[in-house]
């Protein structure tokens, strides 16, 4: 019985080490792209959409997000 519930305390950690690693990566990027001046054009906005502060488009999720199956990781 301790063993089982040793596991299952180790995949909790586990689990909650991946979502912090997730969440680490996603703010280290955002960061990197800041850093570069290429927070625009990796979200696909024009200076013009910028300027007036609307985007044309619908606002979608990318494809292949971090941590999701047959996502980037």
């Amino acid at each position: 019985m301790a063993l089982v519930i040793q596991a299952q305390k180790d995949l909790a950690t586990n689990q909650d080490a991946e979502v912090q690693a997730t969440a680490n990566y996603t703010h280290a990027k955002i960061s990197f792209d800041q850093a570069l001046g290429r927070t625009l054009e990796v979200n696909h906005i024009s200076m013009e959409e910028a300027v007036s502060g609307q985007v044309q488009r619908q606002s979608v999720l990318p494809a292949n997000l971090p941590g999701q199956p047959g996502g980037a990781k």
